[in-house]
């Protein structure tokens, strides 16, 4: 490609060169844009061999190399012996089908990769939404929750796509340890008297109230060890004077 455009840039300086432009400027029209892929796809393998877990190859894939390899041999002898010959045969239309076949099983394989290893870290702090749900319940969760919510929604958008940098892949990563220690923080084993408290507390038709009877003893002894008191007060409903 350097070469390629090395000589149109020549030929563009040279009189009378009309043709060599019109034949230069169409092979690089069609090999460009696969380089251009197979250089963002180099990118994206070199990011993943942070990981750490090999990364292994299709034997279709080595296939597809081998056959590349043939099309470039074949290609770069017609072109040293008549540059402006190469778009005669089926030396150039060989070469980019052989580009693009790369490409595609490249980042199809790469995809794969990728998406094993995101599943992997998504199984590391999977959480059901019903469990999760519970932590709006809590006093003292909220806070757990949202921050639940705003880690995963990043962890998901940032490993949509192919990482390009390993820097991506390390700031994924700990998005994940962040969401692994937050599960540590939440509480699924309220004891049930405490579950039917809170529950009536979040009944909109309540307006954020229970009734005396639901603060047991239970109830106050977890709402103590959890240091929520300052949160919760009395009140007198149908007050006389």
């Amino acid at each position: 490609m350097i070469e390629l455009n090395s000589e149109l840039e020549l030929s563009n300086q040279t009189k009378g060169s009309a043709q060599k432009i019109i034949e230069y400027t169409e092979i690089y029209r069609q090999l460009n844009p696969h380089f251009i892929t197979l250089r963002k796809l180099s990118d994206n393998l070199i990011a993943l061999e942070g990981i750490g877990n090999e990364l292994q190859f299709s034997e279709e894939l080595l296939h597809v190399l081998s056959v590349i390899r043939t099309s470039f041999v074949e290609f770069n002898e017609i072109w040293l012996e008549n540059s402006e010959a190469v778009r005669q045969g089926n030396s150039l239309i060989n070469l980019v089908n052989g580009l693009k076949g790369v490409s595609d099983k490249f980042e199809k394989e790469l995809k794969e990769y990728w998406d094993l290893q995101i599943e992997s870290l998504k199984n590391s702090f999977a959480l059901e939404d019903v469990l999760l749900e519970t932590q709006k319940l809590i006093p003292g969760k909220e806070v757990i929750y949202s921050e639940y919510i705003i880690n995963r929604t990043s962890f998901n958008e940032k490993s949509k796509n192919l990482p390009e940098e390993s820097s991506v892949i390390n700031e994924i990563q700990t998005i994940a340890k962040k969401l692994q220690e937050l599960i540590v923080q939440m509480e699924f084993n309220l004891p049930e008297e405490v579950e039917v408290f809170f529950k009536h507390l979040r009944l909109p038709i309540n307006g954020g109230k229970a009734p005396l009877r639901l603060l047991t003893k239970n109830v106050i002894d977890w709402i103590e060890v959890n240091k929520l008191t300052d949160k919760f007060f009395v009140e007198q409903m149908n007050r006389r004077f």
